[in-house]
């Protein structure tokens, strides 16, 4: 056991290194633009590998998706609609995954292309109204989202490390068998005490700290949403481009909840619209 569990952290290291040098190169530049480009770049692979797990037509896949950012850029007011509607399906989420069961009928599965594309315009939108301005905040846009994603990996990281060292109790059999609720707890714990002090090391107002820890369980409910999906499509990774890590949405998972439902929070903690 534990020279597996050494065998995949070394795996996993090199791709995972990789990712946080592009990402704080990406953030550094402070260009929204620039990161906008990135994220709907990433959302076309997301759905070529959606598209590719269903063995349906990609191309189809991409140019809906296309299509679908276009109207919300031609008509901004969707952009509003379609955060709430992301933001509710997450909280939803969140709330029932325990309850969900994998089935090859299942409404969570690959074969599903229309929720991959609801999955994936949630998070482009949500990540394009991050990084709107908004004062309200308190604090640097590109510092808040670098805060979010450091205490997402650091959920998916230190779960990851307690489950296997010390992981009991199944937390949601049906849908992951290796997932424990000691990993559960934790990494919730740990991510939480880590966001904690760097939030306060760079400054970060209270209110951006509490928002940050109401996200942290929104990590878990991706992870095991993309489980519940793969399991009920028979298939162990979404892909094999990170090794260690699988495929685009085995890397992400955590990441698309999180952002996904943070403009949300957002809005109704600040009153933004």
């Amino acid at each position: 056991m534990e020279n597996v569990f050494k065998k995949n952290i070394m795996q996993r290291i090199p791709s995972a290194l990789l990712l946080a040098g592009l990402f704080v190169a990406l953030l550094i530049s402070q260009s929204s633009i620039l990161i906008n480009g990135v994220i709907s770049l990433i959302g076309i692979f997301l759905v070529w590998e959606w598209y590719k797990n269903a063995s349906q037509n990609h191309f189809l896949g991409i140019g809906i998706l296309i299509s679908i950012l276009l109207l919300i850029w031609l008509f901004p007011h969707i952009l509003v609609l379609n955060i709430f509607l992301i933001g509710l399906f997450w909280t939803l989420i969140l709330i029932r995954i325990k309850f969900l069961k994998p089935s090859s009928n299942s409404l969570f599965a690959f074969s599903n292309s229309w929720l991959g594309q609801l999955l994936i315009i949630g998070f482009i939108s949500s990540a394009a109204f991050i990084f709107l301005d908004h004062n309200e905040f308190g604090i640097n846009k590109f510092l808040l989202i670098f805060l979010m994603v450091f205490q997402t990996a650091m959920v998916d990281v230190f779960a990851y490390i307690v489950g296997s060292n010390f992981g009991k109790t199944p937390l949601v059999p049906n849908i992951s068998p290796n997932k424990t609720i000691e990993g559960f707890f934790g990494g919730l714990l740990i991510a939480a005490l880590l966001s904690i002090i760097l939030s306060i090391i760079v400054s970060a107002p209270f209110r951006v700290i509490v928002i940050l820890l109401l996200l942290l369980p929104f990590a878990f409910a991706g992870d095991l949403l993309e489980s519940l999906i793969k399991r009920s499509s028979n298939i162990k990774d979404s892909g094999a481009l990170f090794p260690g890590h699988g495929g685009l949405w085995d890397r992400l998972d955590s990441h698309i909840a999180v952002i996904s439902v943070a403009p949300l929070i957002f809005i109704l903690y600040f009153n933004l619209v």
